[in-house]
């Protein structure tokens, strides 16, 4: 079905393209990975992101930093796998180029061998894989004498890295000029399936700007107001929030020769109404204040060498049960911080990971991270890192032996990755991470015992 929904858009963007005199443009990405690691289970997605992280305050007193997860991860999972991940977007200009119609279409990761739920790759092909990533107008407003463009319909978000910047349906105002970047729009993130989707929104509103100040310093910053309250979470019990949460953020990058500085200092405050369904009853509002800060500092050696240094902090929660959520939380995002834990790899980019956000349950992060890159030449280059991952708070679980314990050390991570440009659309990636695991990831392992992990991939990249 995929690939007769891909044939007939071709033909009908070609036929378009003669007959009424429109722009169609091609573009898409495909990646294949082989990998192989001694612990594979701790890249299956456990912890909780967009919007399941919106009822993490718990009422009931049983909640722990480990409930934060899907489940936990095994010691035992290793050996070899492989991977095929696709993206195809076809953009359709009016022959004025003030409008255009953008339509991305995706294969989501898919495992070889994989035959589960009529969506993998087994024999006699593949199954029901194939989702819509965008499908947006955007339209210029020159004509009606006013700068800029609107997109309207699933768009990419790009707000902020370790906040969101995946898409969603909505309608955004656009204009850039050369000092002025603004960004404002409205989303409704979800909405009352019983209707159809036409009543109670759940919305977002969001105003976004960067202003270059000069060729070495841009500041920004970005407003978020982010009202969950016609359609809330339920913890699994009879509780159900309603969050209304806002988010303040300060941006920025300049270059004090010979270093270069970019910065986030965002702050989420906001309230949760908490409904009980057993008693039919509201009970006390829980009040969320947090904090996420990122500096890094980058030094360029020479003309192939380059070095750089971060440090991030996500706030967390040590009392989840009381009324005040002090946990950073992202929306919907894919942090670049290293292999094992977040999205800075191939292996990422197929959809295996352990987080896509910049914290460790409502324990929060500390991460320093030192890494460099050295230009071998035209079409290759190597980059390593050097991670050491912990969390703002402790996390408290109990070891196998049933004692209480806590701890904020997730672990050391050493990353490599090497890549060679075949030609303009064709690069390959070979990459390896091993983690010295920490005493606070014991909480995540089966065993309460973890082990250190290994990670080997080769992969292909096709981009057009």
């Amino acid at each position: 079905m995929g690939k007769k929904l891909l044939m007939v858009l071709a033909a009908f963007f070609l036929l378009c393209s003669g007959a009424y005199a429109v722009d169609v443009k091609f573009h898409g990405t495909m990646w294949n990975l082989i990998g192989a690691g001694t612990n594979n289970d701790i890249f299956t997605v456990h912890q909780a992101f967009g919007e399941k992280a919106y009822y993490l305050p718990a009422q009931n007193g049983n909640v722990s930093d480990v409930d934060y997860y899907n489940d936990t991860y095994t010691d035992e999972i290793s050996g070899w796998f492989g991977l095929t991940k696709a993206r195809f977007r076809a953009e359709v200009a009016t022959d004025d180029g003030m409008a255009k119609f953008v339509w991305g279409q995706e294969v989501g990761t898919v495992a070889w061998g994989d035959g589960s739920d009529n969506h993998g790759f087994s024999y006699s092909g593949d199954g029901k894989n194939v989702e819509t990533r965008f499908l947006y107008t955007q339209v210029s407003l020159d004509p009606l004498g006013v700068p800029g463009y609107i997109r309207l319909g699933l768009q990419p978000t790009k707000i902020n890295t370790w906040v969101w910047t995946e898409t969603a349906p909505g309608l955004t105002y656009h204009y850039k000029d050369d000092c002025l970047n603004l960004m404002a729009g409205f989303y409704r993130v979800k909405a009352d399936n019983t209707a159809g989707g036409l009543t109670d929104g759940s919305e977002a509103w969001v105003l976004k700007a960067d202003y270059k100040l000069d060729d070495a310093t841009t500041l920004g910053g970005f407003f978020i107001y982010h009202d969950m309250q016609d359609n809330g979470f339920n913890d699994g019990s009879n509780i159900n929030y309603y969050p209304k949460d806002y988010y303040l953020g300060f941006t920025g990058k300049t270059t004090i020769d010979p270093v270069m500085l970019s910065w986030d200092l965002i702050y989420l405050g906001g309230t949760t109404d908490v409904y009980d369904t057993g008693t039919n009853t509201w009970l006390d509002d829980i009040d969320r204040s947090a904090w996420f800060g990122r500096l890094t500092a980058g030094f360029k050696v020479n003309d192939q060498f380059k070095v750089s240094g971060t440090v991030a902090y996500a706030s967390g929660d040590d009392d989840v049960t009381d009324k005040d959520a002090k946990n950073f939380l992202s929306i919907d995002v894919d942090v670049p911080i290293g292999i094992i834990f977040f999205k800075d790899s191939m292996l990422a980019d197929c959809d295996m990971f352990f987080s896509e956000a910049p914290y460790f349950g409502y324990s929060g992060a500390m991460i320093f991270m030192a890494d460099g890159t050295y230009q071998i030449d035209d079409k290759s280059k190597v980059r390593g890192a050097v991670i050491w991952h912990r969390t703002a708070k402790d996390v408290k679980y109990y070891d196998k032996n049933g004692n209480e314990q806590s701890d904020k050390d997730m672990g050391v991570e050493l990353d490599m990755w090497y890549d060679y440009t075949y030609n303009k659309n064709v690069s390959f990636r070979v990459e390896a991470a091993y983690l010295f695991a920490g005493d606070a990831l014991n909480a995540f392992a089966s065993d309460k015992d973890a082990d250190d992990v290994f990670y080997a991939g080769a992969g292909v990249k096709f981009k057009f």
